[in-house]
């Protein structure tokens, strides 16, 4: 399998501008094969191994996700309340729709807030928990909220809440200095190296640096949870997570923090991440027992994962056909 999967890979970067990639694969709850490919960096060509940290973009959510739900489990937050009653200042003002907001609809992308602000003004765009539309504006919102409940930045809650109970040493949701040469450079579609940014300001949406190991340790916890105590969630929250809240289409729906997807295979949950220049994609199925996280550090990245990534777990994935192509296009994005 392994010489197999590297073939693919290699085969798939090359054609794609990519020049590296980390990943874990994971099969009957054990490690089947992790491995780093390619290159940190097209200019120094310093080999990626599977400890080589990576920006996770979107990954970012789910295990945000997982960590906010497990503040509701503790009695912090509830899950169905409006969130605008736990902050001491608006997050948004003028519309009084912002009181149909809550976790829920913040972790199943139903708030009616667009992606992301950028230069245009925050607004919602429809009656929130009417449809689904991603967003990670939602993400910041239930952010600042648990941020101002148990009074620490979002580094320090995730650290202590996820990343050091379930042993993602080397993951943080801001740069850390023992980061420093072992991180992929990003790079364009053409493969050309870009800077590698040090982001100061922690957002559950986008900012986590990991590494595929430290992201499988978590997806192995949703799987098949090692432990059940006060760092992990109850097997009944692990299920309302992998729920179907909302459908996008005859294919995806989406859960608490993750997309679901809905096959010949079975169901599977996943996210993928964009931040330009690193592209990446997590899944798994608990019904199969099998996860799959790859990283890479190039913009075409994704177009890696959909060649590899159903002939390494050995099941079809709707969410590159259905979701993934021509998301914005489609509505699923504003």
């Amino acid at each position: 399998m392994k010489s197999d999967l590297e073939e693919l890979f290699l085969a798939s970067m090359e054609r794609h501008s990519v020049p590296g990639v980390s990943m874990t694969l994971v099969e009957g709850g054990e490690v089947a094969w992790s491995e780093g490919l390619g290159a940190m960096s097209s200019e120094t060509g310093e080999p990626v191994t599977p400890d080589t940290i990576f920006e996770a973009a979107s990954i970012s959510k789910p295990v945000f996700a997982y960590a906010a739900l497990r503040m509701h489990e503790r009695g912090v937050i509830e899950i169905d309340a409006p969130l605008d009653g736990y902050l001491s200042e608006p997050f948004l003002e003028g519309d009084p729709r912002l009181s149909m907001i809550t976790m829920r609809r913040v972790l199943c992308h139903t708030t009616g807030f667009q992606n992301w602000r950028r230069e245009k003004p925050l607004e919602i765009h429809f009656d929130p928990g009417e449809r689904f539309s991603y967003s990670g504006e939602g993400y910041v919102y239930l952010q600042r909220v648990l941020e101002e409940l148990s009074g620490l930045p979002l580094e320090r809650l995730m650290e202590d809440a996820i990343l050091d109970p379930f042993g993602m040493a080397d993951s943080c949701y801001v740069w850390r200095d023992d980061f420093e040469g072992r991180t992929a450079s990003p790079h364009d579609g053409d493969g050309k190296v870009q800077e590698i940014r040090h982001r100061s300001m922690a957002m559950s949406a986008s900012s986590l640096y990991s590494t595929s190991g430290d992201l499988d340790n978590f997806i192995a916890e949703i799987v098949e949870p090692s432990s059940m105590d006060e760092s992990h969630l109850s097997r009944n929250i692990v299920e309302e997570m992998l729920r179907p809240q909302v459908a996008v289409n005859d294919s995806i729906s989406w859960g608490l923090g993750w997309g679901l997807q809905h096959g010949v295979d079975g169901d599977s949950f996943w996210q993928w991440g964009d931040n330009g220049g690193y592209k990446n994609f997590a899944v798994a199925s608990r019904e199969g027992g099998w996860g799959a996280v790859v990283l890479t550090n190039g913009a075409n990245g994704l177009r890696v994962c959909e060649e590899v990534i159903p002939e390494a777990v050995g099941a079809g994935m709707p969410a590159f056909s259905e979701f993934l192509s021509g998301a914005r296009e489609k509505g699923y994005i504003l």
